[in-house]
């Protein structure tokens, strides 16, 4: 989709009625989607942006009907058809003749998943708001001011949507930019020169070969830079983030471990094996514990023991780690497609309900808890117990998730820094006399 979808949608049968409440939210700054339900649910693109759902209550037909329970039915169907399962958070306003019949819509879309389900159901009277008897559906009242009033009680999720609006603007911002340096004598030489630019961009984000393979991926990564500093040029209303950020309660959050994943652990990842930061699978030739001794010298409860587990911990490690391979390549290496093989450091998961007996050992890097397949986990990787693979084997192993920018930089380094230490001969007097 090249235009960014609606962060409102309107859905009405009877087109005078949809008409009104598109005329009045776009008269007062308010961009939306009109959609005339007739026969068929709207299809899922059209609702992916949606943050606010204006949608009448009787879709099927303009008059109450005995069979209230079907037009209920219809709305929910309509929810769980439209909307992707992650789609997050929306409300659902009921615009319609007959608020009072909203209460029984709620135990419907109730039952909906998650993902899909409004956090708010609110029911606003047409009849408040347009004169639905009348021809031309004249506008009668603030319904914006209604709407904003809905967010009163929500300050946290108001934050969040005007900083949706705001990444919206520096996109937008970063485009214009992008576009002003580029040159041509027509429309269509200007937009070839984009194009090359584009290309120059890809070639230095991700190096010539990569960038041909992944060429959206090696852009985005590349305009990232540009982007956040439209961010930051941006303007921020501190008011409403003033209310809505709040200190006293860090136990009422969203738990560290779910955060620290969420910031530095792509997962599932749309990254190959072979890409840097790449977490995958242990080749299935590895599987058995005679192979795996053979490649990396050790057992595996002798590495899990470097990595500080001792005793019953250590049995317990062993049983439950999750074992698997860090790609740390080079950045230039990667970018710049030099020969060789693709580096791998021997990794796995341990639940942190398993405690260790010992702290931080060198050559191991440890993250902090991170949730994976909902257990809270450490990810160990282990510099002493590296392999490498060729391109062609390396791109048949099957990648789990992808460590981001920052985390995988501190996971190098804590792995390399051990190998870089130099020890220099020097005499010394015994402390012995």
């Amino acid at each position: 989709m090249i235009i960014q979808p609606a962060r409102i949608v309107v859905i009405d049968n009877n087109s005078e009625h949809l008409k009104a409440l598109v005329d009045a939210l776009s008269g007062l700054g308010s961009a939306c989607l009109p959609f005339h339900y007739q026969d068929a649910h709207p299809e899922r693109h059209l609702l992916a942006g949606a943050r606010f759902i204006f949608c009448d209550l009787h879709l099927i037909s303009d008059a109450v009907t005995s069979d209230k329970q079907k037009e209920y039915a219809n709305i929910a169907s309509m929810l769980l058809e439209a909307l992707r399962d992650d789609h997050g958070p929306y409300v659902l306003v009921i615009w319609s003749e007959y608020p009072d019949d909203v209460e029984a819509l709620k135990r419907y879309v109730a039952e909906l998943e998650d993902g899909k389900k409004p956090l708010l159901v609110h029911a606003l009277n047409k009849n408040d708001y347009i004169h639905t008897n009348a021809n031309d559906g004249e506008f009668a009242g603030n319904l914006v001011q209604a709407v904003a009033e809905l967010f009163q009680s929500l300050p946290g999720l108001a934050a969040m949507l005007q900083w949706e609006q705001i990444v919206s603007d520096a996109a937008a911002q970063t485009t214009s930019s992008l576009w002003s340096h580029c040159t041509g004598d027509t429309t269509a030489r200007r937009d070839e020169s984009l194009s090359n630019t584009l290309g120059k961009l890809a070639n230095g984000a991700s190096g010539e070969r990569s960038a041909k393979v992944f060429p959206g991926r090696s852009v985005i990564s590349a305009l990232n830079p540009l982007l956040a500093d439209q961010l930051e040029q941006n303007e921020i209303d501190e008011t409403i983030w003033k209310e809505a950020v709040q200190f006293k309660k860090a136990d009422f959050a969203a738990s560290d471990a779910s955060l620290y994943t969420m910031l530095h652990v792509e997962c599932p990842t749309s990254h190959n094996a072979t890409e840097r930061g790449a977490l995958v699978e242990l080749p299935k030739s590895l599987e058995k514990d005679k192979a795996f001794e053979a490649v990396f010298g050790y057992d595996r409860k002798s590495i899990i023991h470097e990595f500080g587990y001792r005793g019953e911990r250590l049995d317990d490690a062993v049983k439950q780690a999750t074992w698997c391979c860090l790609q740390i390549n080079a950045a230039c290496d990667q970018a710049q497609g030099h020969p060789g093989l693709v580096p791998y450091t021997l990794s796995c998961f341990v639940p942190t309900a398993i405690k260790k007996r010992e702290g931080k050992r060198d050559s191991v890097f440890q993250s902090r808890g991170m949730v994976i397949d909902e257990i809270e986990q450490f990810l160990f990787s282990h510099g002493r117990f590296t392999t490498g693979m060729t391109q062609r084997r390396a791109i048949e192993l099957k990648p789990l998730m992808r460590l981001r920018g920052q985390l995988l930089d501190q996971a190098v380094f804590d792995i390399r820094v051990q190998a870089a230490r130099l020890g220099t001969i020097e005499p010394f007097r015994s402390k012995n006399p």
